[in-house]
């Protein structure tokens, strides 16, 4: 359960019954087979009125991002139908809070018992994509303020740390940021994805070893089959081994930046940057 940050242990047979606003997942199982039977029960007359309205704000949101490649690719000025559906995001995810702000004063109004039971929104997720919203219109302070009220609500949710690191990152709070960053890895074994913007920021501070390391670490990460095929999105750990090799290079590793480049290259042959980079590498070192 993510508000007690462990796992709670029952005994086969028994029923675990919560609300819907309760982020859960199973533990890694270390041996045996886990057999789970999930129900979910709708009470007659209860909306969550600002989760919907969040989902249509992050569908909205999508086709906006979608609308700017496309007019991008096609060379039209970027002002246009994405431009409409973006302000329309912004206006579903206002209309989601606003909403949450109701659905936790109506429950409180009900019984004073409810007060510090009942949240005010559902989940973080309207914070969450607010954030990413203003993120990517280059609105720093709001995105950092979005994400912070993001994890009041969760403080376990790692995808909120790792935004709130790159709202950190564009303010220059490079202290934040690494905070941040650190504290989303901690939280997942799993999790990659912030040990390589950790080893980004390390980077752009010249803080080459530093940034090696974390990289080193999030490879380690990446999922692999029986077989070694990479079972992460390939062009994100092809990017992560290539970071890696060019923080080698500024180490003067070079030999060691060739190997892990040849590994990019094979994990996503498309990637030029990798190609690039093990070709330059191999004429500096004069390798066939």
């Amino acid at each position: 359960m993510e508000a007690l940050g462990k796992a709670v242990r029952y005994e086969a047979g028994h029923l675990c019954c919560h609300p819907g606003i309760v982020r859960h997942g199973g533990d890694k199982v270390t041996s045996g087979v886990r057999y789970v039977l999930a129900a979910w029960i709708d009470i007659h007359g209860v909306k969550e009125y600002d989760r919907q309205l969040c989902e249509e704000a992050d569908l909205t949101r999508m086709k906006g991002r979608l609308d700017q490649t496309l007019e991008f690719n096609l060379g039209q000025s970027p002002r246009g139908a994405a431009d409409e559906r973006l302000v329309k995001a912004e206006q579903w995810y206002l209309y989601s809070l606003a909403a949450g702000e109701k659905y936790g004063r109506d429950a409180a109004e009900k019984d004073d018992r409810t007060r510090s039971m009942v949240p005010r929104l559902t989940s973080e997720n309207v914070w969450l994509g607010l954030g990413q919203l203003w993120l990517d219109q280059g609105k720093s302070v709001e995105a950092a303020d979005a994400f912070r009220n993001a994890l009041d609500l969760s403080p376990y949710n790692t995808r909120a740390w790792i935004s709130y690191g790159l709202a950190l990152v564009n303010l220059d709070d490079v202290d934040g940021a690494i905070h941040a960053f650190t504290t989303a890895a901690d939280m997942n074994e799993y999790e990659f994805d912030a040990l390589s913007n950790l080893g980004l920021l390390y980077s752009m501070a010249s803080r080459h070893q530093e940034a090696a390391e974390a990289y080193d670490k999030a490879t380690r990460r990446i999922r692999q089959g029986a077989d070694g095929s990479i079972k992460a999105d390939k062009r994100a750990a092809a990017e992560l081994y290539t970071n890696l090799g060019v923080t080698l290079c500024d180490l003067e590793r070079y030999r060691e930046a060739m190997v892990v480049f040849a590994k990019a290259v094979v994990i996503d042959p498309t990637f030029h940057d990798a190609a690039t980079n093990l070709k330059a590498v191999k004429d500096a070192l004069g390798a066939s």
